[in-house]
């Protein structure tokens, strides 16, 4: 005859393969659908990088300098920094917004640097004479 203790063991056993094999069942669909949702473009972020963009608008001297520092069509990308000191805004590294132009909130971000206001880090803006 099969004792108490066997059979005990047996239904612990039992439950311990079923509780693991329903765990691996809902790990591997949560995993497909992390897969299906990627491969859909629903959960894929796009990495905008940053880029150096030359400033080709007014010098500081103009009445509406303050206004054409924010304005992304006064900037052209470069490939790298070529203005190192200087009194004149000449490039500012920023968020690129896929048209080859910074975006509105990288200006933002960099206008104290660009109006002086706030100590310059060569780093994001650059001047020149």
């Amino acid at each position: 005859m099969i004792s108490k203790k066997i059979i005990k063991k047996s239904l612990i056993a039992v439950g311990s393969a079923l509780t693991l094999t329903v765990g691996i069942a809902f790990a591997v669909n949560a995993m497909e659908n992390k897969v299906e949702k990627f491969s859909n473009n629903e959960t894929q972020s796009t990495f905008v990088p940053d880029q150096w963009f030359q400033y080709s608008g007014p010098d500081s001297s103009d009445p509406n300098y303050e206004d054409e520092i924010m304005d992304p069509d006064n900037y052209t990308p470069v490939s790298s920094p070529s203005c190192s000191t200087g009194a004149q805004l000449c490039e500012v590294h920023g968020e690129d917004d896929g048209n080859d132009q910074p975006t509105e909130q990288s200006l933002e971000d960099l206008k104290n640097q660009i109006l002086k206001t706030e100590t310059q880090d060569t780093n994001k803006v650059r001047f020149h004479n």
